[in-house]
């Protein structure tokens, strides 16, 4: 995520977490946020926290409780399937 659209700066120790703030560098001006805070374990070197900085003075924090990495899964669980979808799809890719 990092190496593509942003800007990455050490920022600090806090206890056991390593804290790396990422600025948007591409089309900054289209982001709803300014800043995101990557909280990542020393230790085993995964993200347990994530704070989005918004740019009207809020914050959103997402914490992961566990992870569970290389887990295989089907590529059939990321089909979204727009006829069971009784809504609008909007396409913004």
């Amino acid at each position: 995520m990092y190496e593509k659209g942003y800007k990455y700066k050490y920022d600090k120790e806090e206890a056991k977490l390593t804290v790396i703030s990422l600025f948007p560098s591409v089309k900054p001006e289209k982001k709803k946020f300014h800043t995101i805070k990557l909280y990542v374990d020393k230790t085993k070197k995964q993200v347990k926290k994530l704070t989005m900085l918004m740019k009207d003075g809020g914050t959103q924090t997402y914490e992961l409780k566990t992870m569970t990495p290389n887990l295989e899964l089907a590529d059939s669980i990321f089909i979204f399937d727009t006829k069971a979808c009784k809504c609008d799809v909007v396409d913004e890719r």
